[in-house]
């Protein structure tokens, strides 16, 4: 897998994923108890359909301004984070947490990370079928993408749900780390922009129901 590399993102880009967070957590106290199979309709509802075309239009602009200004540590660390920051690049955090606490300990750490990630998947995979957006160099054929091109639907990021899982699975297991795996999340998330396979409301949406979800499996844990 290699070190993993350092994205620097904008503190505005901070900032909505901080927001889509607490946007999430929310949603996920007005969840509750329900049966997690209405989660994915609840997610729906609670994040609505992507934005129309004049708020697309201005997305379009910020991309291309984003890989106008690209430079080539970004690009190897877009590629670095599409294959390894939804899943891979979390488990030697989860590694420091096992030599924290012990292997018996952490076995429960790994099952709780695994039951947010699977329903934050599924939510995630339900919501990109619902809406079916197209990605963005799919929609501006002059955008330059620099890393591989995903095949699916573009509105939720699935990379971004995912990381954004784990760092939140992750804080509640190591208070003490929680501003450097919320970042580590925010980077996945950013990478997205930078490779120009996402829309910046894809990443924010993945942010969101990645805090629903996993709220709601911290909620039961």
């Amino acid at each position: 897998m290699g070190p993993q590399p350092h994205l620097d993102v904008p503190s505005s880009y901070l900032d909505g994923f901080a927001a889509a967070v607490t946007a999430g957590m929310a949603d996920a106290a007005t969840f509750g108890t329900r049966n997690l199979g209405e989660l994915s309709v609840f997610a729906q509802q609670q994040l609505g359909p992507p934005p129309g075309a004049d708020v697309q239009k201005g997305e379009l602009v910020e991309l291309h301004k984003i890989a106008d200004a690209r430079t080539q540590q970004q690009t190897d660390a877009s590629s670095w984070f599409a294959k390894h920051g939804h899943r891979d690049m979390w488990q030697p955090y989860m590694k420091d947490y096992e030599q924290r606490v012990g292997k018996d300990q952490a076995t429960a750490g790994y099952a709780l990370l695994e039951r947010a990630s699977n329903l934050t998947e599924q939510a995630t995979s339900d919501a990109k079928q619902r809406y079916a957006r197209m990605r963005p160099f799919n929609v501006d054929p002059t955008l330059k993408v620099p890393i591989s091109r995903p095949d699916n639907d573009s509105y939720p990021s699935g990379h971004s749900s995912l990381a954004f899982s784990a760092a939140l699975v992750l804080s509640s297991l190591m208070p003490d780390r929680k501003a450097e795996l919320m970042n580590a999340a925010a980077q996945v998330g950013y990478s997205r922009l930078v490779g120009s396979v996402h829309f910046p409301s894809d990443v924010m949406a993945g942010a969101r129901i990645a805090a629903l979800a996993t709220g709601v499996v911290l909620a039961r844990k």
